[in-house]
């Protein structure tokens, strides 16, 4: 199975045997609710990844908000109200400002919040900015690695950003 953002759709999809169907969300109809299938809404879902429990994590840019989504289409909201801003601290109090990708690596998550200029860490129910990096895009994990890509064409690794590749041009 492939699961997919739908961005201006406003849904998850799923993609098994070459058929597309939606997991989540109400296709065209933006917001921001919990609940199982067209009852759930987004405003802009980007990035996604697979949890450890095997659910769904599901950046949910337009509301500044980390959600999870069962397999069966059940949401949740891990982080976030609905309220943009850039504040740590506990998931009930945290705030993004424009978080644009996730990944995890065992127990941690990763979150790029693009108009924040940092990568937020939620590990041990806090969320923690890690700065050092402008304007994030996209990260990844590879071999228990954080690798963080900015839009000034280079590449950092670590949660100390170290330049891994890429000349600015």
């Amino acid at each position: 199975d492939i699961y997919v953002s739908d961005t201006y759709n406003q849904v998850i999809r799923k993609i098994s045997n070459g058929i597309v169907s939606t997991l989540a969300g109400k296709q065209g109809v933006q917001g921001m609710k919990d609940g199982k299938g067209e009852e759930a809404l987004f405003n802009l879902p980007r990035g996604l990844c697979i949890d450890s429990d095997g659910s769904l994590l599901v950046v949910d840019c337009g509301n500044g908000s980390i959600r999870r989504v069962s397999l069966d289409g059940v949401v949740s909201t891990l982080v976030g109200n609905g309220v943009k801003g850039d504040r740590d601290g506990d998931l009930s109090q945290a705030q993004f400002l424009t978080p644009m990708d996730i990944c995890r690596n065992g127990n941690d998550i990763y979150v790029s919040d693009y108009r924040a200029s940092c990568v937020k860490k939620i590990s041990n129910g806090k969320v923690i900015s890690l700065k050092g990096v402008n304007n994030p895009t996209c990260i990844a994990i590879l071999n228990g690695c954080l690798y963080t890509i900015s839009p000034i064409h280079k590449i950092f690794r670590g949660e100390e950003f170290e330049h891994f590749a890429g000349s600015g041009e």
